[in-house]
């Protein structure tokens, strides 16, 4: 499920938790955001919460000059279940408007989303 409202903030806490066990090597292979600071992106409501049986994610809507795309930006867990899931990610972004849907990730989903063409490259030099 797509988690849009958080009540209790504890209970919501809880999920995070639950969650962050998927998504976490994706964090760990572009290092921008720690723990804190995607938590703060969901409680304030910039990013939302995919919390599924046995993977989850991370999505956002970004507001482009153009258009507005929903970008699926942190997953993990079961291939399978997160394969499964996308149609429903799918109809939610257009319930929000969007025009695009964006996968920001590693190089291996081009082979799953065969419908998604690549647009850019990101390349990452430490200084």
């Amino acid at each position: 499920m797509i988690i849009e409202t958080i009540g209790d903030l504890r209970d919501y806490a809880k999920e995070f938790l639950k969650c962050l066990k998927f998504f976490k090597p994706a964090m760990d292979l572009v290092k921008t955001h720690n723990e804190l600071d995607i938590f703060s992106m969901l409680v304030r409501g910039d990013a939302y919460l995919v919390s599924l049986e046995k993977s989850a994610g991370v999505i956002e809507i970004i507001n482009y000059p153009r258009f507005t795309a929903c970008r699926i930006w942190l997953a993990g867990g079961d291939m399978d279940e997160l394969i499964d899931f996308y149609p429903t990610i799918h109809k939610w972004a257009i319930g929000k408007n969007c025009q695009k849907l964006e996968i920001f990730g590693r190089k291996g989903w081009e082979r799953i989303h065969k419908d998604h063409k690549p647009t850019s490259v990101l390349l990452v030099k430490e200084l």
